[in-house]
């Protein structure tokens, strides 16, 4: 089971300072309220709470959090006095109200007939058992209202227990569903299912949805809101049918959203969950669900709007086609994550890579309408040298006469520094490509420019590479996604070259599949080909240099 890290404790009291001592078997004969954040002595032995004569309620209540410290291990038992034949129905029930939490350090074995009533919420770290259910035939609910949650760190046994609001159940590791289905519906089934693994309570954050990728066309009428189209506006929603598998550490956070390769103020979120605390997978779901892109860029806007109105992008002028074609080969992503204050957007531009520093990322492939080059990759590398060698491949090229490389140190003025010309003119297998710029300054921006027998133009990038011969680890793989896997390539920026340099290959799981030592280091960037031969899926490419780490994620389909 996964190590869950416990909510910071206000108060610490010794439970025996209010008469009773909860790490030991207990007698219920009467209810037992528990008003202050409590933490009990730690239990030695597994332990039983007795309803004698009658069913009692343990009530957790005002806000505090009581802990039954189990180290763990230990099971808390929680039984009526009823003979075994023929059982009574006295029990211990669990209640917890409103903005308190129950947290049991090990495992609970809930008997016949116990309850469990969540208006609040509830941490068992081990295991859910129901060992006495099968012999004495009874039955007990786990009935959550509200927005309560119940947050099980192993296995889950339910099998003779009534469930109500299954969407607010999590279960880290396996579980066996009542062996009566009348007892669950599908509906609450799908719910167990999709909230396994997910643990809302955990510090470590963590979020995984079913796609990664999306391509979006405005160009196509179906891809843009006609609403917004109709004044005069640009926009898309790009995940309308994400899913969430997993996600850990939200609960009662709050979502901000990073978007790389956007102009400020294009992202936003329709749902009404947006400015509230995060309660359930469902609200965090429809919250990502709902982000928009609204196009800020005029030309961009207002163009394309024409083309939706019947004008033919063919004869839009060349500077108009030529920011068009800049704005939308722009790198995007938008990338997830959870604060403690208030939702937020946050703009950064794009780099073509992202260090580790979010839960999720979910890239954005758009479509500048007219695509005579189909580009893998465009990158560069500073050598030791100081010169700066770039790189680009094509999958597919049309027509192709040439590629024209542009430099600039401030993002407006460009100067052509060479060309390369066209290897294949039409093809579609891959074809490589590299320049070498030999006038390095400290920062610079490098653009390519794909000039059709047309005359007609494509831009991609720009790329910014400094002269720094050090600087923060990076890393990047591409292309990302990849078809075959024999293409994909490393790309390390900020080796530092007194350090050891090693890769590490993952499942999506965490399972270390691949090491991979790098010996010699001559410079502080490097181009490697991943010759794996991995099969579908996704994976964690973990790179240490020394002390330093970055990270990314590679998607093999």
């Amino acid at each position: 089971m996964k190590p869950l890290y416990f909510i910071t404790i206000l108060c610490c009291l010794n439970v025996a300072s209010f008469g009773q001592d909860f790490s030991k078997d207990v007698d219920f004969t009467s209810h037992k309220v528990i008003t202050t954040t409590t933490t009990t002595n730690a239990a030695t032995t597994d332990i039983t709470y007795t309803g004698v004569g009658n069913s009692y309620n343990l009530e957790v209540k005002n806000n505090s959090t009581f802990t039954i410290d189990l180290q763990g291990t230990h099971t808390l038992f929680t039984r009526g006095d009823g003979p075994t034949a023929k059982p009574g129905k006295s029990a211990v029930e669990l209640v917890i109200e409103e903005g308190s939490m129950l947290i049991i350090d090990g495992n609970l074995d809930v008997g016949s007939h116990t309850d469990i009533t969540l208006q609040g919420n509830m941490i068992i770290t081990g295991n859910l058992l129901n060992s006495d259910r099968f012999t004495n035939g009874g039955y007990g609910d786990i009935d959550i209202k509200g927005n309560g949650l119940l947050y099980i760190g192993g296995t889950a046994n339910l099998d003779y227990i009534d469930l109500e609001n299954a969407e607010n159940i999590f279960i880290e590791e396996s579980y066996e569903a009542p062996h009566d289905r009348s007892r669950i519906s599908d509906e609450e089934f799908a719910l167990l299912e999709r909230n396994k693994g997910s643990n809302p309570f955990s510090t470590i954050d963590g979020l995984d949805v079913d796609e990664h990728n999306y391509n979006i066309d405005l160009w196509n009428i179906d891809h843009i809101n006609s609403e917004d189209q109709s004044n005069d506006e640009l926009t898309n929603n790009p995940f309308p049918e994400i899913k969430v598998v997993t996600a850990s550490g939200w609960y009662n956070q709050y979502i901000k959203i990073r978007g790389e390769g956007f102009v400020d103020g294009e992202l936003s979120s329709s749902s009404e969950f947006y400015k509230l605390p995060i309660t359930s997978l469902n609200t965090l779901e429809d919250i990502i669900k709902k982000i928009k892109w609204s196009v800020k860029n005029s030309m961009v806007n207002d163009n394309v709007l024409l083309h939706h109105e019947g004008n033919d992008k063919d004869d839009f002028p060349s500077d108009v086609k030529r920011e068009i074609t800049d704005y939308f080969n722009t790198s995007r992503k938008i990338i997830v994550s959870f604060v403690d204050d208030a939702p937020e957007i946050e703009y950064v531009a794009s780099s073509g890579r992202m260090k580790s520093v979010s839960v999720e990322e979910i890239n954005i492939f758009t479509s500048d309408g007219d695509l005579p080059v189909e580009l893998i990759y465009f990158t560069g590398v500073k050598n030791v040298d100081n010169t700066v060698n770039l790189k680009w491949a094509t999958a597919t090229e049309v027509n192709n006469d040439r590629f024209e490389i542009y430099k600039s140190l401030d993002k407006r003025s460009w100067n052509k520094i060479g060309e390369v010309a066209a290897q294949g003119g039409n093809s579609n297998y891959r074809i490589d490509y590299s320049f070498v710029d030999e006038d390095v300054n400290n920062q610079q921006l490098y653009k390519l420019v794909q000039v059709d027998y047309n005359g007609d133009t494509e831009t991609f990038g720009p790329i910014s590479i400094s002269a720094e011969e050090e600087g923060a680890l990076e890393v990047n793989v591409f292309p990302n996604p990849s078809d075959t896997q024999d293409d994909v390539q490393l790309y390390i920026k900020g080796i530092s070259l007194s350090a050891e340099l090693q890769v590490g290959v993952y499942t999506k799981y965490g399972k270390l599949i691949k090491t991979i030592e790098i010996n010699q280091i001559d410079q502080s960037s490097m181009i490697m080909p991943l010759d794996l031969g991995l099969s579908s899926g996704m994976y964690l490419i973990k790179v240490q240099n020394g002390v330093e780490v970055a990270n990314s994620k590679l998607l093999i389909q």
